[in-house]
């Protein structure tokens, strides 16, 4: 692994174009220890090159607080909010804790009422963890 973190850091260094990184915190840096060393990693990265790099956090929301202290600036992707209205869940917060409550819906009623209600609360539980949303969903 810290031969390919020095090829990613030798290839951001001459590649100035590129301002985004994208991981997945879905699979192996799911765990926590894992999760904390990659965004560490990237920050090393940030300050050997010299300028600032947006992180992507794919399926990251649990290293929302961590990734806001260590480097400001975030992308947070997660396909929750959608599946699982999919799955007639709605997004309730509890403290630090997602938790998905079951509703219903009529065979064939549309589900964006569920889904806009996902995206709003998840984003303001995103907000409230420390990470601010750069777009509204209204």
């Amino acid at each position: 692994m810290p031969a390919d973190w020095t090829f990613w850091t030798d290839f951001l260094r001459s590649h100035n174009q590129l301002h985004y990184v994208a991981l997945n915190f879905q699979t192996g840096n799911k765990n926590s220890n894992e999760g904390h060393k990659v965004i560490d990693q990237v920050q090393k990265i940030q300050d050997s090159i010299g300028r600032p790099l947006s992180l992507m956090l794919i399926g990251g929301a649990q290293f929302i607080p961590y990734a806001a202290r260590q480097l400001g600036r975030f992308v947070l992707i997660d396909s929750k909010p959608f599946a699982n209205a999919h799955r007639r869940r709605v997004f309730q917060a509890d403290g630090d804790k997602q938790r998905w409550e079951g509703t219903w819906s009529l065979e064939g009623q549309p589900i964006d009422h569920i889904l806009q209600g996902n995206v709003e609360k998840y984003a303001r539980w995103i907000a409230a963890r420390g990470a601010t949303p750069n777009q509204s969903f209204n």
